[in-house]
């Protein structure tokens, strides 16, 4: 090996140590960075895992009944399909339990349940849908304006009439989502 493959080699290290480097400190910057490191250098034993801090992110806080909403071509508010306790869900393209999650909620007759479209997401069609209460709607607003910036996906919310998140439920369990339809029935 001559002294300029060596120096050659040496830079090209160099420069991926840097890019791996800079990788790593922008994903520690983000919250599962973030939860890697509690993970690993948290002393206190009793941390949350990520499922359990999606559940508390923006609980309780009042969404914006008045964000512009367009429901089958016309312009509506959000508030206008929000008068009681209503599941709601954040709807994202290509993620097969959120369709699942809209298929078994379509089917749930008297369930009040919004599906948010957000940006630029499809909304996904209602074909087959028994529930009167279903309504899918898209929006300009970004998910974080309705305190919808979920890491998880599916989350379903449970909202009450007056907008307020009481209750987040990440993932799909088919037993937990029924439990959750019969108490919110009308």
């Amino acid at each position: 090996m001559t002294g300029s493959q060596a120096i050659n080699g040496f830079a090209k290290f160099s420069v991926s140590f840097c890019v791996l480097a800079l990788a790593v400190a922008v994903f520690l910057k983000t919250e599962p960075g973030r939860y890697t490191l509690d993970l690993f250098f948290n002393n206190n034993a009793s941390f949350l895992s990520l499922a359990e801090k999606e559940k508390q992110h923006n609980l309780n806080m009042k969404i914006d009944l008045s964000t512009k909403v367009v429901v089958q071509g016309k312009n509506a508010r959000l508030g206008d399909f929000i008068n009681r306790d209503t599941l709601i869900l954040p709807y994202v393209e290509n993620c097969p339990s959120c369709d699942e999650l809209v298929h078994y909620l379509g089917q749930q007759r008297d369930v009040p349940f919004l599906v948010i479209a957000f940006d630029d997401e499809k909304a996904p069609a209602m074909a087959d849908a028994s529930n009167r209460n279903m309504v899918v709607l898209s929006t300009a607003a970004k998910p974080s304006v309705l305190y919808m910036d979920a890491i998880l996906s599916p989350v379903l919310y449970e909202v009450d009439g007056d907008g307020v998140i009481k209750a987040k439920y990440p993932g799909f369990s088919a037993d937990k989502v029924a439990d959750l339809v019969n108490r919110l029935r009308g």
